[in-house]
This record gives C-alpha cells, structure tokens and sequence, in this order.
C-alpha cells in the first residue's frame, strides 16, 4: 500500500472511483459529488498550494484516495477548509486506511494554516 499526491495520470482511475462508490452507495443526481466538473479534473482541481488530494495504490492500482480544499464559500480568515472526494473501493475500506488517510489530511490542514476543517457525507 502507498500514499502519495495525485499526479494528472490519476484523474482517470479516481474519476471511475468517485463514480462507482457514489453509485453504490445511491448518490446519483443533482446535488451529489459525482456531478462536480472536478471529478473529472482531481490532480487541476487539488493543485494549489491551499488544497491537497493524496491517492492510495496497492500494486499499482488505485484504490481510493482523499483531499481537502478551501470551503467554498468561507473567507479566508475563517480558516476553514474541507474534506473532499474521500473514496475508497470496496476492497480497501476495512483496512484503516480511511483513518490513515484523514489523520494526514489534519495534519496538512494544520500546516496550511486551516483552524476547522468541514466534511459533508452521506449517512450511509
């Protein structure tokens, strides 16, 4: 297992992710994530020095990955970022790796200078 940054070759492999869990879990339509233009985009959308989107491959093969990004919306004095796109497939959830992945993710938002971190999910 390996985490690291998302590189451009990546877009393709998390955009299937992001589409294949959102549909298993039933958030499809209007107002769900798998219809955000960035799906499509995660090394663009996750490139600037406020934001961060780190992948999980195991052999290779990506099996999930995680991000945060400034919350849209919030001034910059709010310090608030959020926690976005975090999806794994099925054979990588169990394993701690979401954990592992999201204690990261508070330890870059700290070093990025973000006091709160937001997260919207699904309560399935």
């Amino acid at each position: 297992m390996l985490i690291r940054k998302i590189e451009k070759p990546d877009n393709g492999a998390m955009a299937e992710i992001i589409q294949t869990v959102m549909t298993e879990f039933g958030a499809v339509g209007e107002g769900y994530s798998i219809e955000d233009a960035e799906v499509h985009e995660m090394f663009e959308a996750y490139s600037s020095p406020s934001s961060v989107y780190y992948i999980i491959e195991d052999n290779k093969r990506v099996i999930g990955g995680g991000g945060i990004a400034p919350l849209a919306g919030s001034a910059a004095k709010d310090a608030i970022c959020e926690l976005k796109k975090m999806y794994f497939l099925r054979e990588a959830r169990g394993h701690g790796y979401g954990k592992l992945l999201g204690e990261m993710l508070l330890v870059d938002a700290a070093r990025k200078g973000y006091r709160r971190i937001y997260i919207e999910t699904l309560d399935s």
